[in-house]
C-alpha cells in the first residue's frame, strides 16, 4: 500500500493529512486544521487533490484557535457545494477525536467582556483568545454532529477512556496523552478566575505599603492576570490528544519503522507525565511533529531523546518568536538529523532566531512549502515531496530545491 503523510503550510497553525490504503478505497487522517479561513481553504484543496470525500478519523488535537478554527471554517465554508472536496454530501466524517465540550456551555456575558476590557493589553489579548478557542471547540462539536456518519463515534479520548484503536486494517494507532481529558470551559474558567479580586490581594507580589488603593488593585490585575492566563493556555496545550501511528499489515519490516507521533501542544508537564504512565516505550519513532511550533515549552530533552527522531517537522509561521533557538538547537545537535520548517518566521518584530541565519531554504513567503512523505510499505521505498497548494483550483504543485535546514546550531 502507499501511505503518504502530508504536513500542510497553512500559516501559524498545524495541519497535517494521512492517507493510506485500506480493502476497497483510500483512506484519510486529518489532524487539526491551522486557524484562518485561508488555512482551511488550503487544506480542503489538498484533499481535493488527494480525491478525499469522506474523512475516516477526524483529530482536533486541543482547543487552541489555530489548530481547530480551521477545522471549524472547512466544514462551515469549505464543505457545502458540488464542488468543494466531499461534493458537498453529508455525511462525510467517519470518527472524530477531539477536545470534550462543555454541554452546558453558554456564551460569555457582558460581564465577563467588562471584565476583560479593564485587563492590559497582552493579557486581554491572551483571554480573548483562550475564551475564543473554548467558543470554537463548541462549534466545531456541533458541526461534527451534523457531518459524521454516527454521533456515538465522537470520541474525547484519554489514556483514563480510550477510544477505539483499531478502526483500519493497514495502520496501527497509539494513544499517549492526555491521561484524562478536562471540559473546555474548565480551561476558561481558570482564565477568569484571576478577576476575583479577593484572591489577587492575597497573592499579589506588591511590596508592603498599607491598605490597598485601586491602583494597586489594577495593578495586581494586571500583573496577575496574563500569568493565570499562560497558565489556562498551558493547560489546553497539556491536554493534547498524542498518538502514534505505524503501518502494519502487509507492510515489509523496513516499512514499519515509517513511524510518525504527532503531539499537537504538548508542553514540558504533558511529556514528563507520558514518561510516567507506562507509554514511553511508545514514544520512539521516525518523524516526529516538534510539539507547539517549536516552542522549547514543548520540547522536552529526555522525552525528544527517547523518541530519538530521525526527521523534525515544524509548523511555524509569522507569531510568537517561533521557532525558539533552544528547541532548535536541542533537535540538531545530531548534525545527521534532517529538520523541515514550513515557513521561516520573519516577522519585523518577533521573528525567529532562524533570522540571523543565511542558509535557511525558505527565505520568502514564496518559498514556504508544505512537506509530505510517500511510502511503499510493500517494498519499503520511501520518497518525499515539497508541494505548494494552489487554492483557486485544488491542485498541489511539486517543487524541486532545498528541503532541509542545514544549520546544526543557533
Amino acid at each position: 500500500m502507499l501511505l503518504t503523510v502530508a504536513f500542510l503550510d497553512v500559516f501559524h497553525g498545524d495541519c497535517t493529512v494521512v492517507t493510506f490504503n485500506e480493502p476497497e478505497r483510500k483512506a484519510c487522517i486529518v489532524i487539526d486544521g491551522g486557524e484562518f479561513e485561508d488555512a482551511a481553504k488550503r487544506l480542503a484543496a489538498y484533499l481535493k487533490n488527494e480525491q478525499i470525500e469522506v474523512i475516516d478519523l477526524l483529530v482536533a488535537t486541543h482547543i487552541d484557535s489555530d489548530h481547530i478554527n480551521g477545522l471549524v471554517n472547512l466544514l462551515a465554508s469549505e464543505s457545502q457545494k458540488a464542488n468543494s472536496w466531499n461534493k458537498g454530501k453529508k455525511p462525510c466524517i467517519r470518527y472524530y477525536w477531539g477536545p470534550k465540550p462543555d454541554p452546558d456551555y453558554v456564551k460569555p456575558l457582558a460581564e465577563e467582556s467588562l471584565q476583560i476590557s479593564a485587563l492590559s493589553a497582552p493579557a486581554r489579548q491572551m483571554m480573548d483568545f483562550v475564551i475564543q478557542s473554548v467558543g470554537q471547540n463548541q462549534d466545531l462539536s456541533g458541526l461534527v454532529k451534523e457531518y459524521i456518519v454516527d454521533v456515538n463515534n465522537m470520541y474525547y479520548p484519554s489514556l483514563e477512556d480510550m477510544p477505539p484503536l483499531n478502526i483500519f486494517n493497514n495502520v496501527k494507532l497509539e494513544l499517549l496523552a492526555p491521561d484524562i481529558q478536562v471540559l473546555d470551559t474548565e480551561i476558561k474558567a481558570k482564565a477568569l478566575s484571576v478577576s476575583n479580586i479577593q484572591t489577587l490581594t492575597t497573592t499579589a507580589a506588591l511590596p508592603e505599603k498599607g491598605p490597598l488603593n485601586l491602583k494597586d488593585l489594577q495593578e495586581i490585575l494586571a500583573l496577575n492576570t496574563e500569568e493565570m492566563v499562560k497558565a489556562a493556555d498551558r493547560d489546553a496545550n497539556n491536554q493534547s490528544i498524542v498518538f502514534k501511528l505505524t503501518p502494519v499489515q502487509g507492510s515489509s519490516d523496513e516499512s514499519k519503522g515509517w513511524t510518525f507521533l504527532f503531539p499537537g501542544d504538548a508542553e514540558l508537564e504533558s511529556w514528563e507525565n507520558m514518561e510516567q504512565t507506562g507509554v514511553e516505550e511508545i514514544l520512539p519513532s521516525k518523524i516526529l511533529k516538534i510539539a507547539h511550533h517549536g516552542s522549547i515549552n514543548g520540547t522536552d530533552k529526555t522525552a525528544f531523546n527517547i523518541i530519538n527522531p530521525e526527521y523534525c517537522i515544524i509548523s511555524v509561521g509569522q507569531k510568537h518568536g517561533l521557532p525558539d533557538r533552544e528547541a532548535l538547537n536541542i533537535i540538531k545537535k545530531d548534525k545527521n538529523r534532517k529538520l523541515f520548517c514550513t515557513e521561516r518566521n520573519n516577522h519585523p518584530k518577533n521573528h525567529g532566531d532562524c533570522i540571523k541565519k543565511s542558509n535557511c531554504p525558505r527565505r520568502e513567503p514564496s518559498d514556504f512549502r508544505s512537506l509530505r512523505f510517500i511510502i511503499d510499505t510493500d517494498t519499503g521505498q520511501a520518497k518525499n515531496d515539497m508541494f505548494l497548494i494552489n487554492t483557486k483550483i485544488g491542485k498541489i504543485e511539486i517543487t524541486s530545491g532545498d528541503i532541509w535546514c542545514p544549520e546544526s546550531s543557533w
